[in-house]
């Protein structure tokens, strides 16, 4: 069972999603963004996993951007104007194992930019349309005073970009 929370604005589609069935205490969202300070991107890609829950969850900070072969945390759905799927083309050499995790308050959020066009061939169309997903299933190297990480998949708003 799929369960999807939907607020559409202007070339937007945010998206929550929990693969049990349950509204997710996490919601991911994508926008274009600038780059880091210090670090030229060619085409900087926001990423912010935000806590709309009441109470804290601990969640895998690390964000790894990969393939689905490969270890990850976030893949991105990238879509060409013609409707053809851009696959990643890098690969990152990286552990299963994320040692970088975050309790989240309520509210707050942790992210990253990441450099869209790095692994992506953004030359074959004028536009794009980009999805992030971000998957967690795994735990923390060492227990974090006895809570139990959150475990699933979010999916982000639809963004595009010309």
């Amino acid at each position: 069972m799929l369960f999807l929370i939907c607020i559409v604005l202007p070339n937007v589609f945010f998206a929550a999603q929990n693969d049990g069935g349950q509204s997710s205490p996490l919601v991911l969202e994508i926008a274009e963004s600038q780059s880091p300070p210090g670090i030229v991107y060619e085409r900087p890609i926001s990423i912010s996993i935000k806590n709309v829950s009441r109470s804290e969850i601990l969640v895998n900070a690390r964000m790894l951007v990969n393939r689905r072969d490969a270890p990850y945390e976030i893949i991105f759905i990238v879509t060409n104007a013609d409707g053809k799927d851009i696959s990643f083309a890098a690969a990152v050499n990286a552990s299963v194992k994320s040692h970088k995790w975050r309790v989240l308050k309520p509210g707050r959020s942790i992210s990253t930019v990441y450099d869209i066009s790095y692994g992506y061939d953004l030359s074959t169309s004028p536009s794009h349309t980009i999805q992030a997903i971000y998957e967690s299933e795994t735990d923390p190297p060492q227990p974090i005073a006895g809570r139990t990480p959150w475990k699933g998949r979010l999916l982000s708003n639809l963004l595009k970009i010309d």
